[in-house]
């Protein structure tokens, strides 16, 4: 019975040398080609238009007592959402984007937003809702990062219906 599992180990051994470990790293994600700079407004349109802009970024490594991982700190991106105006004769409001929908590229991963209570010790987070015609909204979106993540090579998406709008976090 032990003769039989010698040639199949020994296969397998083979198997894994030509062909590399069974458990490999995820590849890479690549930057996105298409962005906005950093301070430029994207301007959403439909029945009601709205535009999303970056205001300022900010690193800590605590925000109200809560503590970033070891290695890691938190990227806080500032969000200023505004309603720029209604074509509808019926709705004035404008639904925009909630957290969920934004994520951050830097060192070829993906990172998606830490939540925290809506008033912090640096100021008011950014969630999602309604705007009404000339309302608008600035709030933080936080992602808990690796320390050593250089703005100069990080994008912050938001994911819209069809696409990602990226903007580099570059200044």
């Amino acid at each position: 019975m032990k003769t039989i599992w010698i040639p199949i180990i020994a296969l397998l051994i083979i198997g894994v040398a030509l062909t590399g470990p069974l458990c490999t790293e995820p590849e890479p994600i690549p930057p996105p080609e298409d962005y906005r700079t950093f301070s430029e407004a994207y301007r959403f349109t439909g029945q009601n238009d709205y535009s999303i802009v970056l205001r300022d970024i900010g690193r800590r490594t605590t925000i109200d007592g809560k503590q970033a991982p070891e290695g890691m700190e938190y990227l806080m991106v500032s969000i200023q959402v505004t309603h720029l105006g209604s074509r509808s004769t019926t709705s004035q409001g404008v639904n925009i984007p909630d957290l969920r929908r934004f994520k951050l590229h830097g060192d070829n991963q993906i990172y998606r937003p830490e939540t925290f209570s809506p008033h912090t010790s640096v100021g008011e987070m950014y969630k999602g809702g309604t705007l009404e015609r000339g309302e608008n909204k600035r709030g933080w979106v936080v992602f808990s990062v690796p320390a050593d993540l250089h703005p100069q090579n990080t994008y912050l998406g938001v994911d819209m219906d069809s696409s990602t709008i990226w903007w580099s976090l570059a200044r």
